[in-house]
Formats: structure tokens, sequence, C-alpha cells
């Protein structure tokens, strides 16, 4: 009898040496998992917000230019245009760069992002062709090869006919630049799954 109690004593030693290490360990794997868990919420935080940012800049600019150049035109000062339309140009191969490093970022992060960007894209083509005031069949070109549609694809999301309205194409530019900037802020597709 006295080895029954000597095992369950040294069990007893033992199960009271383990159990807080035990507990130890596994509280400590638990509370680096919360840790990890938070670090990537909070990176995630910060590309969306970065992301918005760079829609808002890289958007914001080129429709400041074009703005600018609308405004130019109602004035009929030769010198204010040429100054304004040679920003716009200026300003426009800046966009297409900065546009498609932008857009490569936006469909590795969430597709209906990357989606409103390039109809923000096509419309601000369309919107630089329109302003330049380029002969009817490179508009016609442009505004068809940008038009909801085109090779299976939403581009701008307007039809060919509504590609021609300034104003129209102006409103659809800011309204995917807004819709870009919902989406960045709700969770990307690698949070998605973390979550």
């Amino acid at each position: 009898m006295n080895e029954i109690l000597a095992e369950s004593l040294s069990d007893q030693i033992i199960v009271q040496a383990v159990g807080p290490l035990v507990t130890v360990l596994l509280g400590g794997f638990a509370l680096g998992l919360i840790a990890r868990q938070f670090q990537v919420r909070e990176a995630d935080q910060k590309l969306r917000e970065g992301m918005a940012l760079d829609v808002a800049r890289i958007g914001g600019v080129f429709y400041s230019l074009v703005a600018a150049t609308m405004r130019a035109k109602v004035t009929e000062d030769s010198g204010l245009i040429g100054m304004r339309m040679k920003a716009l140009d200026d300003g426009f191969e800046k966009f297409i760069v900065d546009a498609a490093i932008l857009e490569k970022r936006l469909s590795a992060y969430s597709d209906p992002c990357s989606l409103d960007w390039h109809a923000a894209s096509d419309c601000a083509t369309v919107l630089f062709y329109l302003m330049t005031e380029v002969p009817e069949p490179t508009l016609s070109r442009i505004t068809t090869i940008n038009e909801k549609g085109f090779d299976g694809k939403e581009h701008s999301r307007l039809s060919s006919r509504e590609l021609c309205d300034q104003e129209l194409v102006m409103n659809q530019f800011a309204r995917q630049m807004n819709g870009i900037n919902s989406g960045t802020l709700k969770k990307s597709k690698n949070a998605s799954k973390n979550a």
C-alpha cells in the first residue's frame, strides 16, 4: 500500500510541477497568436489608409488639372488656356504611370477596388482626349475602347455615347474614386482570410 501512495504522491508532484509549465506554454502560445492577429490587422489598416491616400492624390491631382483647364477654356484667354493645357498634358503622362502602378497594388488588395480604379482611369483617359479636342476619328476610337462592354470588360462603365458628355464623365470619374475609397476602408482579401 505504501507503494501505491508513493506512486500517487510522485504523480501528484509531477502534475503539480508540470501543470503550471503547460499553462504558461499554452498561454504564451495563445498570447502570441493574439498579438500576431493584432499586428496583421494594424498592417492591413495602414495599407488601406495608404491606398486611399494614393487614390485621392493621383485621382485628385488629375481631376484638378481637368477642372482648371475647363475653367481656363471658359475665359477664352489663349495664354491661360495654353498654360492649363500644358499642365494637363504633363499631368496626364504622370497620371498614366501612377494609375497603372496603383491598379496593380489595388488588384493585389481587392478586386472590386481595382475594377473601380480601372473605371476611373478610363474616365480620366476619355476626359483628357475630350479636353484636348482631338479629331473625331480619334475621339471615337478612344470612347469605343473605354466604353462599358468593350472586349467583355467594364472599363469606364459608361456607353460610348455617354463618354462624349464631359460632365457625365467627370461625375463618373469622381464616383469611381469615391467607390474605391469606400472599398479600401473595408477588409482586404488577406484580412478577411486571417480574421
